[in-house]
């Protein structure tokens, strides 16, 4: 197989390597084997334990990764790439491969058999597919050849008494009738303490065991062997031992049988280790998986949830109940206290929820929405747990208070902190209802925010150190998202504060310059009064007293009409501006009916209406009764748009009225007319000084009608009419605040 110079790849392989001698170099120190993992896909030899490298004749210095074909003192390609490589042929049939090399010695030592063992491993990376195995190594003398009849029997006698493998015979009834020095090692016992006993008494009480043994008796009992069966057993100190056992029938010389040989090897190193390496790959991928979700999300309550289904759900860790707990401050006091959790009440609600969920193959995204569809109606039980959580940092004997500000993660069993002489307090273990979890904390850059706490309470199963690793390293992802989600909601929050004071500082600079505007045409207004009112008033007193002087009938006489008339419109106009650029801070506010004061208004523009040939129509609301208002302010502004409104249907058209009662102790009065209405583009000028759609109109009246209504604490808006013309809604305040600084009764200042 070619190599791969790569830099990126190189890489990669050198951080796969840290990772073997992190977590497996303390299993392979004590190891009476050799230890290497392979990657076969580019011949490297990842990891190596001293005894392995001393069996190939590799200085323990030597720098890892390094070639495969080191290990054969031969130059690349590695010759282990064709199909006598075990490592690659595990790794090809993704099967344990098992097989016997007889190695010459160097140096004057005498030859070696080695048995290898290859277990394969499938690893996914940015490059692909890449295969690797862990190769173990059992050495054995090779002796086979170099002896006669006698002293082969004879050493094999003594191979069978002093075998490193356990050797025991059986008599009919299965009772032990021989025990070697290899049983003795592994199982504890002595031959005296055996013998005669039943081989039954080494297979574990529980009931699956025990049904496991009797399949396997039933088994041996059909074809007379049973070979390489792996199982469980019990040592004399109460370790579980994992054996690789055979069993055959003994036979005299007449062929008939007389007893069993069992001959068991000790596994237990190569299972731990294979579930080991499972454990931890499963942990990367899963960790890796649920740092990418919990990064790409944004809302931290959905981080909080993915956090909780990622610790329990099948495809993440696979805890069965977890809790967070966050740190908050409470009336000015820091407290840790529980926020929400995810876990079943009882086995058979843990069946119903993830073991379904498990058996599909969801990704971790996919399995929180079909938690969140199906499952999260189950946790009312521990999220009424997780309630009961409300510790003070002070507390700093509490041994979530000592997670947070230790930033350590603790395991906890039967009350007691391991590896400390400490128990926890009563109290927790009283809330949680379990005596035995883990506490990690959920760190962030510069603090922990908060601690997760998880147990196996439905399945009894212990937390062992790689557990509590994957943990460690599970909550390092959620608190670094948590803190990243919170840090955004609280941008997006000043984001949205800065947005709402940008639009308050634009309000005020709008009203600034309205104000800036009012100056100025108050300033104005009062140059024109001053300058123009005087001789306006000559002029129409002098053209209406030489109208007087003047037959009916000289056409002089419509000459002076005209000059008197216009006139007295330009009066109108001076008035009007003056009205609108004068301060108008107080409100003459009093009691009136006010559905009376609205049908006076109309009454009064009835006349003027049938002389325009439109017709009036009121509807009103008498609910509203009488109110706190400026009536003659309001009749003023109602009269104005009234005749806007008979100014506008030209010939012939509807003028309605109506009132109704609002909720909130408000009125609103709408006024509609079926005139031409005002173009879409123009409506937002409406309510603008010098607005206006008519040739002799002052654009003035509604200007000073909004400022009128908005003294008063009300609002006034234009909006469409259907099909034509244009309806004013004036929505007012049935009681004005005396305590509003703009809205006082009578003349006080």
């Amino acid at each position: 197989m070619a190599e791969r110079n790569d830099a990126s790849l190189s890489k990669s392989h050198r951080a796969r390597a840290r990772f073997f001698r992190e977590y497996y170099a303390p299993l392979g120190a004590n190891s009476i084997h050799g230890l290497a993992a392979i990657d076969t896909s580019s011949c490297l030899v990842l990891y190596a334990n001293t005894r392995f490298l001393a069996a190939h004749d590799i200085s323990p210095t030597t720098k890892l990764p390094f070639p495969c074909h080191e290990l054969h003192g031969l130059p690349a390609p590695c010759p282990g790439s064709g199909d006598g490589c075990p490592a690659a042929e595990a790794c090809r049939s993704h099967l344990e491969v098992r097989r016997s090399d007889t190695v010459r010695g160097g140096d004057g030592r005498p030859e070696r058999t080695t048995e290898v063992v290859a277990y394969p491993l499938s690893v996914r990376s940015e490059y692909g597919s890449t295969r690797e195995a862990v190769v173990v190594e059992k050495e054995r003398d090779a002796l086979a050849g170099r002896l006669d009849g006698d002293q082969e029997r004879e050493h094999l006698a003594t191979i069978a008494r002093h075998s490193a493998d356990a050797i025991i015979g059986l008599d009919g009834d299965g009772r032990i009738l021989s025990w070697n020095v290899g049983a003795e090692e592994i199982f504890g016992y002595t031959p005296e303490e055996v013998e005669g006993r039943e081989f039954r008494f080494l297979v574990p009480a529980d009931e699956k065991s025990q049904q496991a043994f009797d399949a396997g008796t039933r088994e041996f009992e059909r074809r007379g062997i049973l070979k390489n069966t792996q199982s469980r057993l019990v040592a004399k100190d109460g370790r579980t031992v994992v054996v690789s056992s055979t069993f055959s029938l003994v036979r005299d010389p007449t062929g008939g049988a007389i007893g069993v040989s069992v001959i068991c090897r000790d596994v237990t190193m190569e299972v731990l280790l294979k579930e080991l390496i499972d454990h931890q790959i499963r942990a990367m991928t899963v960790t890796h998986e649920i740092g990418e979700v919990l990064h790409s999300s944004r809302s931290v309550e959905e981080i909080l949830q993915l956090i909780l289904v990622g610790v329990t759900a099948g495809q993440g860790l696979g805890f069965n109940r977890a809790f967070l707990v966050l740190s908050e401050a409470v009336d000015g006091e820091d407290r840790l206290r529980g926020k929400m959790a995810i876990g079943p009440s009882n086995p058979e609600e843990a069946g119903r929820i993830w073991s379904r969920l498990s058996n599909e193959r969801l990704s971790l995204t996919e399995l929180y929405q079909a938690y969140l569809a199906e499952g999260a109606t189950h946790d009312v039980r521990v999220n009424a747990i997780v309630t009961r959580i409300d510790v003070p940092l002070s507390d700093e004997e509490n041994v979530l208070v000592r997670s947070l500000k230790d930033r350590a993660a603790l395991n906890v069993l039967r009350g007691r902190v391991i590896g400390e002489d400490s128990e926890v307090d009563e109290k927790l273990i009283e809330a949680i209802e379990c005596d035995s979890f883990a506490v990690v904390p959920l760190n962030t850059r510069e603090r922990a925010i908060g601690v997760l706490v998880v147990d196996n309470r439905i399945t009894g199963i212990g937390i062992g150190d790689a557990d509590l690793q994957m943990l460690k390293v599970f909550a390092n992802h959620a608190g670094v998202a948590l803190e990243n989600s919170q840090l955004r909601e609280s941008l997006e929050h000043r984001l949205d504060e800065l947005a709402l004071l940008n639009r308050k500082m634009k309000e005020s600079q709008e009203r600034l310059m309205h104000a800036e505007r009012l100056s100025v045409i108050g300033e104005m207004a009062a140059r024109i009064v001053h300058e123009v009112r005087n001789p306006l008033v000559s002029i129409g007193g002098f053209a209406r007293m030489l109208r007087r002087g003047f037959e009916s009938d000289d056409p002089r006489t419509d000459y002076l009409r005209i000059i008197a008339d216009e006139v007295a419109r330009l009066e109108r106009i001076i008035q009007q501006l003056l009205d609108y650029s004068r301060p108008q801070n107080r409100v003459d506010v009093r009691e009136v009916n006010a559905v009376e004061l609205i049908r006076e208004v109309v009454e009064m523009a009835t006349i003027e209406a049938a002389e325009h040939g439109v017709k009036v129509r009121q509807s009103h609301d008498d609910s509203i009764g009488r109110v706190r208002i400026d009536p003659d302010k309001t009749r003023q502004v109602l009269l104005n748009i009234v005749r806007n409104a008979l100014d506008a249907m030209v010939a012939e058209g509807e003028l309605s009225v109506e009132t109704k009662r609002l909720d909130g102790d408000r009125f609103r009065v709408t006024i509609a007319d079926t005139g031409p209405g005002i173009p879409p583009e123009r409506r937002e000028e409406v309510f603008e000084p010098g607005f206006t759609t008519r040739q002799d109109g002052t654009g003035f009246g509604l200007a000073i009608a909004k400022r009128l209504i908005e003294l008063q604490g009300g609002q006034i808006g234009l909006r469409d009419s259907v099909p034509v013309g244009c309806t004013f809604d004036i929505v007012m305040p049935c009681r004005v605040d005396p305590t509003d600084p703009e809205s006082r009764d009578g003349d006080q200042p």
